[in-house]
């Protein structure tokens, strides 16, 4: 009761460490070759890697594909000095 609970189906697939889908985004903070900064329903997102590329954002279904070579991707946790990365 009077709990308010997110609900998503946020999917993160990498093929090869040179491709990663995302859905649920909601907006691009920042990018450059070297790193990629979403906003999404679950938070934000940091892509590192080299030679990244933004191949897609689909703003109607909301997901982005990213090419290059990832090196990491993680959840930034509100304090900015850590990260929670499950790559």
């Amino acid at each position: 009761m009077g709990e308010s609970t997110l609900k998503t189906n946020q999917t993160i697939t990498i093929k090869d460490a040179e491709k990663i889908d995302i859905t649920d985004v909601e907006a691009i903070i920042s990018f450059d070759e070297d790193g990629i900064l979403l906003m999404t329903d679950l938070g934000k997102i940091s892509i590192e890697g080299e030679n990244l590329k933004i191949i897609e954002l689909n703003k109607d279904k909301r997901c982005v594909e990213i090419n290059g070579a990832i090196k990491g991707v993680f959840y930034v946790c509100k304090d900015a000095k850590k990260k929670r990365g499950f790559w």
